[in-house]
């Protein structure tokens, strides 16, 4: 099994969190261009790690995790990240301008 670790931002949406992946497109180019994929972020594990203590934007530092699959009702199958384990990373609060 592969295992994963590292921080990661978190984006909140409808359906839970997800984070993004990026790859430059064409590492020749004087200009970088990004193509990402979003992908879902399943928590699980003890009730009081099940990412609850989480908001849209927060880096965490994944202790804990690995790709799984999940299936729609419609047949179609997506990768997920599935994290156990995590710690959130504290940041500053941001300044008043």
């Amino acid at each position: 099994m592969l295992t994963i670790t590292g921080e990661i931002k978190v984006f909140e949406n409808k359906k839970g969190f997800s984070t993004s992946i990026s790859r430059v497109k064409d590492l020749k180019a004087e200009t970088r261009e990004y193509d990402s994929i979003w992908v879902p972020v399943e928590f699980v594990g003890k009730e009081s790690k099940k990412g609850e203590d989480l908001r849209h934007g927060d880096d965490v530092n994944i202790l804990n995790a690995w790709l799984s699959f999940r299936e729609t009702e419609k047949g179609h199958k997506y990768v997920t990240l599935v994290v156990s384990d995590y710690a959130l990373v504290k940041q500053p609060p941001k300044s008043k301008k």
